[in-house]
């Protein structure tokens, strides 16, 4: 069943972790008094995140188990170290950079270090009513991000529809989708009925044996991602 209104709620953690709690209807718009009572529930829910990430570390600490799958080091504010993972442990450059990530966290505005050729530290100062690390520092290493796409939007719209062997209506149809048009507002672009708008989609999905847009879109992101090379010329739908 396709989704019709979402509503979420976004909690930030530590490390550059965004966790986002997503509330989706089928049927019926959220209405401004939902918007309210989350409004009103969202610091509870944000005092509940942070007392669970805050215990989730102190237990770690406590009882020698891993809280994280991540390569992170909890420091406190004199720069002692406090938490290890065991990801952190086997990696092999950690040790040999940590005094240099310390000093660049003491003396640098940066909030990142990059060593070796993949391999980037990314810090951030903790809360004082951090219990682990109060006023302290969490240190997270992770491989660097690939270089940006040499694609544009369009020439992976075009190389998708291409590989889906999309007839020019469906091209069209899902390009207008991606940038956030309903069904009424691409029959009107398109000059026809809602109805025929729907019917196209319909074999759309058929045909690339999906039933929602979200399907539609994982299945864009994928193509895109497989793409190592391909003409940047703009479509001609």
């Amino acid at each position: 069943m396709s989704i019709f209104d979402e509503l979420a709620v976004i909690l930030p953690a530590y490390g550059g972790v965004t966790i986002a709690l997503c509330c989706e209807r089928h049927r019926l718009r959220f209405e401004s008094h939902d918007y309210q009572n989350a409004t009103m529930v969202l610091p509870l829910l944000d005092a509940l995140h942070k007392l669970h990430i805050d215990r989730l570390f102190l237990s770690a600490g406590r009882l020698g188990r891993d809280a994280t799958n991540d390569a992170i080091l909890i420091l406190d504010r004199r720069g002692q170290t406090v938490y290890k993972s065991e990801a952190w442990l086997r990696h092999t450059s950690a040790a040999a950079e940590l005094p240099r990530i310390v000093e660049e966290m003491h003396r640098s505005e940066s909030s990142s270090l990059t060593f070796g050729d993949q391999q980037v530290a990314h810090w951030e100062r903790l809360s004082d009513d951090f219990s682990l690390a109060p006023g302290g520092g969490l240190v997270i290493i992770e491989q660097r991000s690939p270089d940006p796409l040499a694609i544009s939007g369009d020439a992976a719209l075009q190389a998708f529809c291409r590989q889906k062997e999309l007839t020019p209506r469906e091209a069209e149809i899902v390009r207008l989708s991606f940038v956030g048009l309903p069904n009424a507002a691409i029959a009107k672009q398109l000059g026809v009925s809602v109805g025929t708008i729907k019917n196209h989609r319909w074999r759309l999905y058929y045909k690339l044996d999906i039933t929602t847009e979200r399907e539609l879109f994982h299945q864009f992101i994928s193509t895109l991602l497989s793409i190592d090379q391909i003409t940047t010329e703009v479509p001609d739908f």
